[in-house]
């Protein structure tokens, strides 16, 4: 049964996160006939023959030389780092989270599925129409905005109420605070 639970976890967790292998394949690939094109120009200018694109020597002359085109080229690189490192360390999350508390199935919701649930509820707790609630997720909290009918206030207890009893009844695994915010101008009922 170990075996089982743990292959349960794998395949949460793949369709919980985004798959890396693009992005590292992409960087590989340019990183590989970067390689290759530059070990084709030293062979060709150590054999005589005349560069394909640039000779090695004017290519490192110009790096030597404090100019403007270093300045550039190391700016280039630089940023090629940072982006490699910013898409290495980022959060590969998707818009999904594991609901349900059944010990050997695995039940992954869309954020977009479960912020319809909430809004749907939150527009009930309001009495306004579903189109005067719009719910968001975030990875801790979901945001309920609610347009009240003009004349009619909402109640900011009772949604969050409401909409905290829907999330427990989801059964989301993390905890998800509610934060209710009233829009500031209603609409015509």
């Amino acid at each position: 049964m170990g075996t089982r639970s743990s292959f349960t976890e794998r395949a949460a967790r793949r369709e919980l996160r985004h798959s890396r292998s693009v992005v590292s394949t992409v960087v590989a690939l340019c990183g590989a006939v970067v390689s290759s094109w530059i070990a084709t120009e030293l062979f060709l200018s150590w054999a005589g023959r005349p560069a394909l694109v640039v000779n090695p020597e004017l290519i490192i002359q110009h790096l030597s030389d404090p100019g403007p085109r270093t300045v550039l080229v190391s700016a280039v690189a630089g940023l090629l780092g940072l982006t490699a490192i910013a898409l290495s360390i980022s959060a590969a999350r998707r818009a999904r989270r594991r609901v349900g508390a059944a010990c050997n199935t695995i039940t992954i919701a869309d954020d977009a599925v479960i912020a319809g649930a909430l809004s749907r509820v939150a527009a009930l707790a309001a009495h306004v129409s579903q189109a005067q609630v719009r719910t968001t997720l975030s990875r801790r909290t979901a945001h309920v905005r609610v347009t009240p009918s003009s004349g009619f206030p909402v109640s900011t207890s009772e949604v969050a109420a409401a909409v905290s009893a829907e999330l427990a009844q989801i059964g989301t695994l993390r905890r998800v605070g509610v934060r209710v915010e009233p829009a500031r101008q209603g609409t015509l009922a």
